[in-house]
Formats: C-alpha cells, sequence, structure tokens
C-alpha cells in the first residue's frame, strides 16, 4: 500500500512541480528577451527621426500580445488537467495495484 500512495504523490508532487517550472522558464525568458533587447538596442545606431508606427499596426500587436497570453493559459491549463486525470486514474488504480502487490509478497 505504501508503493501506491507514493506513486499518486509522486504524481501530485510531478504536477505542482511541471507547473512551477513552466512559470519560472516563463519568468526567465522574458527577462532574458529583455536584456538581449536591450543589448541589441545599445549597438544598433540611432536615427535621427524616430520610426513612426501607426496606430493600426499597435493594435494588431496588442492583438498578438493576447493572443500569446491566451495561448500560455491554455497550455498551463491543458498540463493541469493532464494531471488532474492521472491523478484520478492513480487513485482509481490504487486498489487494484495494492492487491496485486500483496499477493506477490
Amino acid at each position: 500500500p505504501r508503493a501506491c500512495s507514493g506513486i499518486n504523490a509522486e504524481y501530485m508532487g510531478g504536477g505542482k512541480l511541471g507547473l512551477n517550472v513552466i512559470d519560472s522558464g516563463t519568468e526567465k525568458m522574458k527577462k532574458g528577451i529583455n536584456i538581449a533587447t536591450e543589448k541589441a538596442k545599445e549597438k544598433l545606431p540611432q536615427k535621427e527621426v524616430p520610426t513612426k508606427v501607426s496606430e493600426s499596426t499597435k493594435v494588431r500587436v496588442e492583438k498578438a500580445r493576447m493572443a500569446s497570453g491566451v495561448a500560455v493559459n491554455a497550455t498551463s491549463a491543458m498540463f493541469k488537467g493532464a494531471m488532474d486525470a492521472v491523478t484520478q486514474m492513480s487513485d482509481s488504480l490504487k486498489p487494484v495495484l495494492s492487491g496485486y502487490l500483496e499477493k506477490l509478497e
């Protein structure tokens, strides 16, 4: 029985760990992108007249940002759902595996 409860705890811990790794990785990627952007800006020669960005382009960029945020949230939700399903399957298999392990002893 201890082996089965350990399996369940391992899946649950792994799911939380997976979500934490995704969140941590996302934050590190954001920081890395910001640092790389600043370094690239430093190396580019400065224009006398700044580039003008149209309002329609600004709107499209904002829509793209929102879409990427939705994609990240959807991926996280799918991962969480998958881990919940694994936990439920583990719980339902626990009695079967317990009986099997007792027969092996």
